[in-house]
């Protein structure tokens, strides 16, 4: 694990096999579903999201920190998606380019703010993926809108227990998230 952002992109700028795979465990899951906005089911955005670790492997350059790398991502992801769809290598193209509305300009303020949420994705996912299992399922289980007897039903531990690991986990949520994150997590528990 990397203690610092700085150790991250030192690692990303030498080409390290390891920062490579945690950038790639970090990101990949809120890039997806970043491409999926725009794609839908009519493109595997795994494949994009997969082109876009591969041509910055291939990168020549650096960045000089995590900001601007997670920035060339996320508009990595978008322009690759906006390619599919120039160049027609999805036959229903025209279904795809109406769905796709008023995404086309990435500047806008709809897309800026998918942007940032995407990034609230991001933070949450890893925060949730650190805690211990049993907690990180009962908070997944209360975001899928569960309360606290169908979970401890389904966990076959009491209602109390289901209880204190949540406030558990929330206590440690909330150490670990931004302060925008945690808010942005609250509105779905």
């Amino acid at each position: 694990m990397y203690e610092s952002p700085d150790e991250i992109i030192n690692g990303i700028n030498e080409k390290s096999d390891r920062a490579f795979k945690y950038l790639f465990d970090t990101y990949y899951p809120s890039l997806c579903r970043y491409a999926r906005q725009f794609v839908g089911e009519f493109i595997d955005e795994e494949d994009v999201v997969q082109e876009i670790f591969v041509k910055l492997w291939e990168r020549e350059g650096g960045f000089e920190n995590l900001k601007a790398l997670s920035a060339y991502l996320y508009r990595a992801v978008h322009n690759a998606c906006l390619v599919y769809i120039r160049d027609g290598k999805e036959k229903r193209g025209e279904e795809l380019i109406n769905r796709l509305g008023d995404v086309l300009e990435f500047e806008t303020p709809d897309n800026e703010q998918l942007l940032i949420e995407e990034e609230y994705y991001r933070q949450i996912f890893v925060a949730l993926n650190s805690l211990p299992e049993q907690r990180r399922v009962i908070v997944e289980m209360t975001m899928e809108g569960k309360k606290n007897e169908e979970i401890a039903e389904a966990l076959q531990v009491s209602v109390n227990t289901v209880k204190t690991l949540k406030k558990k986990a929330y206590v440690y949520l909330r150490e670990k998230l931004s302060r925008e994150s945690w808010m942005f997590l609250f509105t779905f528990l």
